[in-house]
């Protein structure tokens, strides 16, 4: 069975560090909370290469990266996001911030 939307959620240490498994249980409740899961999966990933602005977050197909997600956060995400089809502009990952420039398109943790 292939899924609609996949979340994946960083699971890097600086990710780790700022409460990144609570954001991770948080969004598997979530999408099963909304019955949600035969079209949605939740995936821990690795490092997405910019710790200090974690807990990140990236949602597929859509390629969007939030970063700073708390559990706060979940509700919003998934109901404007996943279901809405609707991104959460105030958690978007800026690419023109980033002193290391990495590019989001080069990002692929599936």
């Amino acid at each position: 069975m292939a899924f609609q939307r996949y979340i994946l959620v960083c699971g890097g240490a600086g990710c780790h560090d700022n409460a990144s498994e609570g954001v991770f249980r948080g969004f598997i409740h979530e999408i099963e909370a909304k019955e949600l899961q035969s079209t949605v999966q939740v995936v821990k990933a690795g490092c997405f290469g910019f710790c200090e602005k974690g807990p990140v977050v990236k949602i597929l197909p859509d390629e969007k990266i939030y970063v700073g997600v708390g559990v706060d956060d979940i509700r919003e995400l998934v109901s404007e996001h996943v279901v809405g089809g609707r991104f959460v502009t105030r958690l978007l990952y800026d690419e023109s911030e980033s002193k290391q420039h990495v590019r989001v398109d080069d990002l692929d943790f599936y």
